[in-house]
């Protein structure tokens, strides 16, 4: 090993150790309560923990190079920036928003990484700003390659120490086990270890490239099949029509997971733009006509999404879609303009159309991660507005949704419903903010005070219309009123519908009680009078993914539609010893305890 080498060796593992010992100190001082685990420190410390080393460890080549130790500053800045906002617009000490709220920062800042280090290791080695197309192709591959050898090889590691500590255990000596599940141990020497094995991953250049020629040969054998789905199904549209599309309910993302394969396979066989073109002439122009008209599928998902927003408004998962489809749409257009440009090199356009996307990429990242861009307000924005405009009723509102889902962005929306005046339902919406903002829990008990039979029969609305709930039955219920599935029909400002159905042919009707306090926690008890008392006889299985119900999957919209059928008289039971309920057209299947 040359002594540049040793010197590249000691860099890397030094980040290594450097790594490990910020991942512990944050560890400990948050179990010695010396910091809170608040994310507003703790998001850029593990952001630029995890980042930065890992970053430094692919890129650098000469320790002595200056530019290296700049870019490594720069790059914990974006991080700790990105970071502290992202931590600040999370609920203070609510564990439910940090999902929402960690995971697409996770995300977001490791595209933007990802999509910058090949601009940066490709300028280190020719000192060009505009780099050469496969330089930066060579980077992005073997990034992502090495990255999983060292994941790897670390995981191999992790296990082995596992075995070993597991055989010494059984035979009564427990020392290793209590030294490798130790914290003092596990992040320093596992953070090592993984830095290690970015150092073999880089020197072994030759099984790298082995291993990404493998992998392209595979998608360069599955493009032509995937062009072929992409004409197909797009023939098919026309004697279809997009009702039965938007009737899926995940039409958007099957057509966004299509194009983005294209993508993937089409780069795979473009490489770095010095390969002889691929495949016979005819399916070349098959792979032609699939980029074509790919911009198709854009401009359906594009349209998919504008009809949920017009119809909900904003929300954040809307929001994310929203941009992965400009990210994706913008790719799938340049492809389709380089297909049609005719060429010497097949598709020659495709390389200045990534570069282009790629700034975009990285821009987002950080936007996406500030004030100028944040899902979280925007969607909160948006939601308030719709209830002002009178778009949906304070009874269906979502108020859980700004406290649980929209981190502080949702608290302060909330905090001015609280307060709300100019609106009819000023007194419902303050009522149900309040609520809102005193709970510590989405999923735990919902309040409610119910005490009497009346104020029971105003949280339910019995079908058919005109008929009256059996007293026995009321009086059971109270007694139920605890229960997690129908604390919804309690809460302040909700109710629940009831369908009374004879579904036991007995001539005596049973109660179906429908309960949606969220999109997917919906329910059908049915209950039934056994020897003059009340009693839980099983459920009613709601096909909430089947094709009339699945545009209904989102907020509390589930049981509008639910109560738009019941009011028409839309129902009937369907005959079984236990008959099931058809409303609408979808079946709801009765399941016996």
């Amino acid at each position: 090993m040359s002594i540049s080498h040793h010197r590249i060796l000691a860099i890397i593992v030094t980040l290594g150790v450097i790594q490990g010992l910020m991942l512990l100190l944050s560890h400990q001082l948050i179990k010695l309560n010396i910091l809170s685990s608040d994310l507003v420190w703790w998001l850029p410390w593990l952001a630029v923990a995890v980042g930065v080393p890992t970053a430094l460890q692919l890129v650098v080549t000469d320790g002595r190079d200056r530019r290296v130790w700049i870019f490594g500053l720069v790059l914990a800045g974006v991080l700790a920036l990105t970071g502290v906002y992202t931590g600040w617009s999370a609920y203070p000490g609510d564990t439910s928003s940090r999902d929402t709220v960690v995971m697409p920062y996770v995300f977001t800042m490791f595209c933007g990484w990802y999509v910058l280090l090949p601009f940066i290791q490709a300028y280190f080695k020719t000192n060009r700003i505009r780099p050469p197309y496969p330089d930066l192709f060579d980077f992005a591959w073997n990034n992502i390659i090495i990255l999983i050898i060292a994941q790897v090889f670390t995981g191999i590691f992790w296990g082995l120490l596992a075995l070993w500590a597991a055989l010494f255990k059984v035979i009564g000596i427990a020392f290793f086990d209590q030294v490798f599940y130790n914290a003092y141990f596990a992040y320093p020497v596992l953070a090592t270890v993984f830095a290690f094995a970015i150092y073999v991953g880089r020197t072994q250049v030759h099984a790298v490239v082995t291993v990404r020629r493998i992998i392209l040969a595979i998608f360069k054998g599955l493009l032509p099949l995937l062009a072929i789905i992409i004409v197909l199904f797009l023939a098919a549209l026309p004697f279809m029509g997009l009702k039965p599309l938007w009737a899926t309910g995940t039409a958007t993302s099957l057509m966004l997971t299509l194009q983005i394969f294209l993508a993937i396979f089409l780069n795979a066989v473009y490489q770095d733009g010095g390969n002889a073109a691929p495949y016979p002439a005819w399916l070349r122009a098959a792979v032609r006509v699939a980029l074509i008209v790919l911009p198709i599928y854009t401009l359906l998902c594009a349209y998919a999404l504008y009809l949920r927003i017009d119809q909900h408004g904003w929300s954040t998962d809307r929001f994310w879609a929203v941009l992965l489809t400009i990210v994706v749409g913008l790719h799938v257009f340049g492809y389709a303009a380089a297909a049609v440009r005719r060429s010497p090199i097949w598709m020659a356009g495709i390389a200045p159309v990534n570069i282009g996307i790629a700034a975009v990429v990285v821009m987002l990242a950080v936007l996406v991660n500030s004030p100028a861009i944040d899902a979280r307000r925007i969607s909160a924005h948006s939601q308030v507005a719709r209830l002002y405009a009178g778009d949906i009723t304070a009874a269906r509102f979502d108020f859980d949704y700004l406290r649980f889902q929209l981190g502080k962005a949702g608290k302060v929306a909330l905090e001015q419903l609280r307060d709300a005046k100019d609106h009819p339902e000023a007194d419902k919406i303050r009522a149900s903010a309040q609520t809102a903002l005193a709970k510590t829990d989405r999923w735990g008990p919902l309040t409610g005070s119910v005490t009497t039979e009346e104020e029971l029969r105003s949280h339910l609305v019995l079908y058919p219309q005109g008929t009256a709930f059996d007293k026995n039955f009321l009086q059971y219920l109270l007694t139920r009123k605890d229960d997690w599935r129908i604390q919804h029909c309690v809460a302040v400002n909700q109710h629940c519908p009831v369908l009374a159905l004879d579904l036991d042919n007995d001539r005596v009707a049973e109660y179906v009680v429908f309960s949606s306090s969220n999109e997917w926690d919906q329910g059908a008890i049915v209950y039934a009078q056994r020897q003059q008392k009340w009693q839980e006889m099983g459920h009613l299985r709601l096909p909430v993914s089947a094709r009339d119900v699945a545009s209904a999957r989102d907020e509390n919209n589930f049981l509008e539609q639910l109560e738009e059928r019941l009011a028409k008289g839309d129902f009937a039971v369907v005959e079984r010893p236990w008959r099931d309920v058809r409303i609408g057209t979808s079946k709801h299947q009765f399941n016996e305890h």
